[in-house]
């Protein structure tokens, strides 16, 4: 934002210092395109409007003019991307949710899975235990 200020302020100082000087810009140094009257600048009959020091008032409108119809190009631009960042975002967070709940349901599933191999391992060893550590005794003697 202060770069738009810098730029309008220095607008200013260019208007400014050019209407100090009264013949500081002759009517034939502009192209044909910027010796047109400004819609901002209707008083026709006004001594202002066709001289030098309004002609590069009416330029420096129009390049205001199209810098601002720049900008809200740039911003139309903007938020279309945004409202398009906005679904983005609205469906990976449905993705997002999606995947908490299916990496809940699998850890659950994975502590039932622990839960049942402990409760085998147990049975397991309380019914053959005993030869099973005869077995091991057995292979590593």
């Amino acid at each position: 934002m202060s770069s738009a200020k810098n730029f309008i302020l220095v607008i200013l100082v260019l208007i400014l210092s050019f209407s100090s000087s009264s013949n500081a810009i002759e009517k034939k140094s502009f192209p044909p395109d910027f010796t047109r009257i400004s819609r901002q600048f209707t008083n026709v009959g006004d001594e202002r409007v066709v001289n030098g020091e309004s002609m590069v008032a009416m330029s420096l409108v129009e390049a205001l003019q199209k810098w601002a119809d720049t900008l809200e190009e740039q911003i139309s631009l903007m938020r279309v991307e945004i409202a398009g960042l906005k679904t983005s975002n609205s469906h990976l967070k449905d993705k997002v949710m999606t995947m908490e709940k299916e990496n809940v349901r699998v850890t659950e599933e994975l502590l039932m899975s622990t839960k049942k191999l402990d409760s085998l391992t147990s049975k397991f060893f309380s019914l053959h235990g005993l030869k099973f550590l005869k077995l091991v005794k057995l292979l590593i003697l």
